[in-house]
């Protein structure tokens, strides 16, 4: 959800950043910094890149912390079933 919101507000910022208004264009342009933050969160370089480069690059970004907490879910279970592994073999030796 926080990662739709955040590509809301990017994609806000390039609206007004790139208006045919100068006025609302340049109070954007100086405080341009309040989007930095979220900009580089999911390494987009600038505002001057395509809408559908910054769409992409949110995907990536979502997709690969998908991908990290998956690994760490999954090597948690490889280890729990290893450990349990272990105490079978171990009951079945001591009963043998």
């Amino acid at each position: 959800m926080a990662c739709m919101i955040d590509q809301r507000k990017i994609l806000f910022w390039k609206k007004v950043v790139t208006c045919g208004i100068q006025v609302v264009r340049t109070l954007a342009i100086l405080n341009k910094g309040s989007i930095g933050m979220i900009l580089s969160k999911y390494a987009i370089l600038s505002l001057t890149v395509s809408v559908i480069d910054i769409k992409n690059q949110m995907w990536k970004h979502l997709l690969m912390r998908r991908m990290t907490n998956c690994r760490c879910i999954c090597t948690f279970y490889v280890i729990l079933l290893c450990v349990a592994y272990f105490i079978v073999c171990t009951v079945l030796l001591l009963l043998a």
